[in-house]
C-alpha cells in the first residue's frame, strides 16, 4: 500500500544567506515499507523526513545520472531494429 509523504515548508531547509533554497510543499507517494524505513532513519539521526530525502538525493544523483533515460533506451531499440 502506498502512502503519501507531504514535505511541508516546516520540513524544508531554512533559507540562509549561504543558501538560495526555497521552501515548497510537495507530496510524494511512496511504498509504505520505504516510508517506514525513512521514518526510522529520520528518528535515528534526529532529522526531518525532508532532510533524509535531500541527503538520499545527494548521495544517489550521480548514480542515477549514469542510468539511461527513456530517449536513450528508445534509440538503442531503434538501432537494434535497424540492425535486424
Amino acid at each position: 500500500m502506498e502512502r503519501g509523504l507531504t514535505l511541508a515548508p516546516d520540513d524544508a531547509p531554512e533559507v540562509t544567506e549561504d543558501s538560495m533554497a526555497t521552501k515548497k510543499k510537495m507530496t510524494l507517494y511512496l511504498p509504505e515499507e520505504l516510508l517506514n524505513e525513512m521514518r526510522q532513519e529520520a528518528l535515528r539521526q534526529d532529522r526531518s523526513l525532508s532532510w533524509i530525502m535531500e541527503a538520499a538525493w545527494k548521495v544517489a544523483r550521480e548514480r542515477l545520472r549514469e542510468m539511461p533515460g527513456v530517449e536513450e533506451l528508445y534509440e538503442d531499440y531503434e538501432d537494434y531494429e535497424a540492425a535486424s
